[in-house]
């Protein structure tokens, strides 16, 4: 049982189990979004936006996943 925890085996994990990761990663994906930022002359009061427009596009997407750090299933305890 050296750098695992314990669970209670039962509906969800069977006696002597074991499983989970020291490590995980994430992914990431999406249907994204842009950003756009307009530059050059500016004409304060009357708003003349000119010359040069830059685009930013982000795409991405998040998920649910489970990550367990290692495990081991136990029926019982038992004190000896």
């Amino acid at each position: 049982l050296r750098d695992k925890f314990m669970v209670g085996a039962g509906s969800t994990y069977n006696p002597d189990a074991a499983g989970g990761a020291i490590s995980h990663s994430h992914t990431f994906t999406s249907n994204g979004h842009s950003h756009t930022a307009l530059s050059g002359d500016v004409i304060a009061g009357g708003v003349d936006w000119s010359d040069t427009t830059d685009v930013q596009t982000d795409s991405g997407t998040t998920g649910t996943d489970n990550h367990l750090p290692p495990y081991y299933a136990l029926a019982y305890i038992m004190r000896v």
